[in-house]
Order: C-alpha cells, then structure tokens, then sequence
C-alpha cells in the first residue's frame, strides 16, 4: 500500500531473538541497548576489569605483608646481630608494606643503638619521624637529636629540634628547650643558648632557675 511503513527488519543472532520475545512496553529500551551494545559492552568489561585488578592489588599486598612478617621474623629470630642484624632490617625497610614501615624504622633504631651505631639510629628515628606526625613521630625525632648529639653533630641535632619548640605539646615544651639550649652550647653558638635560657627563665615553669641563671653567667664570661 502506497505511503505505508515498511515493517522493521528483525535483527539477526541473540538480539534479534531478544527482540522478537520483549514486549511493547519494552522495546524502546531495547532498541536503546542494541544501538548503544558497543559503549555498554566497553563499560561492562572496564567494570570487570576493574573489579579483577582491585582484587589482584589486594591479593598482592596481602601477600607482601605476610611476606615481609615472615622476613622481620626470621631477622629477628635468626641470631642476627650487631652490625649485620642493622643492615638486614634497614634492607627490609626500603621495601615493605606501609602498615609495617614505622615499626620496622623502629627496630633498625634500636638494633642501631644496641650496636653502638648512633648515626644509623640517628636516621632510622629521623625516619619515624617523617612518617608518623603523632606523638610518637615527635618523640622519635627528640631521639634522632639524641643520637646526632652522640655522634658529635650538634649543627644538626640544633636543626632537628628547633622546628619542635613550637610544634610540641605544652608539657613537653620546657624539655625540649632545655635540648635546644645544650644542643645550641655543644654546637658552640653561645648567643641561642643564652636566648633558650632565658626565655624559660621568663616561663617560670621549673625548679631548675637557679641553674638557668648559672648557665646564662657562665656562657655570657665566654
């Protein structure tokens, strides 16, 4: 009949299948599917994808934690010590999970100190203390201070604990001027340790004053 509409041809395969079953009511959001099937298949697969390399990263990190446990155990535990026992766990540093990476700075500090080494302990709390902006990360850098201080670099054990006077708790901030003011005496500049002293001359805060007093005098003779 002149002027009538074609009837639509039916699509090959499944989707032609698909199309004969849907109802009325459906078919708009068929045909939507069948014109669109390339970016939704794309979708489809990147999702699956997705889903795949997510759990793919989960296994592995799983994995390397279980792994760099047995490491640390096995360092720990193998009658490691000394000089040797400090180079292992700081070679595991370099390289773990980060969930274990404080902790395992922790170790290769103290393992440092028991081997006498102070400039490697030095590093590993200078470490936490970069990681870790708790209490804990402040206290591991007022040890890095310590241990620098042993080895003789009192410039840079200055420099470490200057930035924490203003950064400390208040309970803490009478100590760590006290480090600064013989930090700042042991690295020979006179002028900031007389300033340290007196600005806890002038908190009031301690029942050291008397000895304030005395290391103000005895550094203003010099």
């Amino acid at each position: 009949m002149a002027g009538s509409k074609r009837p639509a041809q039916p699509l090959p395969g499944v989707m032609g299948g698909l199309q004969s079953e849907v109802s009325v009511e459906a078919a708009p959001l068929l045909q939507f599917m069948i014109k669109h099937i390339g970016v939704i298949v794309g979708i489809v697969l990147f999702l699956i994808v997705g889903i795949v390399a997510t759990g793919a990263y989960q296994w592995h990190s799983s994995r390397s934690l279980h792994e760099a446990r047995m490491a640390l155990g096995k360092i720990l535990t193998g009658g490691t010590t000394g000089a040797d026992r400090v180079k292992a766990l700081e070679a595991l540093a370099q390289d773990v999970p980060a969930s274990m990476r404080i902790g395992l700075w922790l170790e290769v500090a103290a393992a440092a100190q028991e081997a006498q080494d102070y400039a490697q302990a030095a590093v590993a709390f200078g470490r936490v203390g970069q990681l870790d902006k708790s209490p804990l990360g402040f206290v591991s850098l007022m040890n890095q201070a310590d241990m620098l201080l042993r080895t003789g670099d009192a410039a840079k054990a200055l420099d470490v604990l200057e930035p924490l006077v203003t950064s400390a708790p208040e309970t803490m901030r009478l100590t760590v001027r006290e480090s600064v003011a013989g930090a700042a005496e042991a690295a020979g500049d006179t002028q900031k340790a007389i300033a340290m002293y007196q600005s806890m001359l002038a908190a009031g805060q301690s029942q050291d004053i008397a000895y304030y007093r005395a290391r103000i005098t005895a550094l203003e003779k010099k």
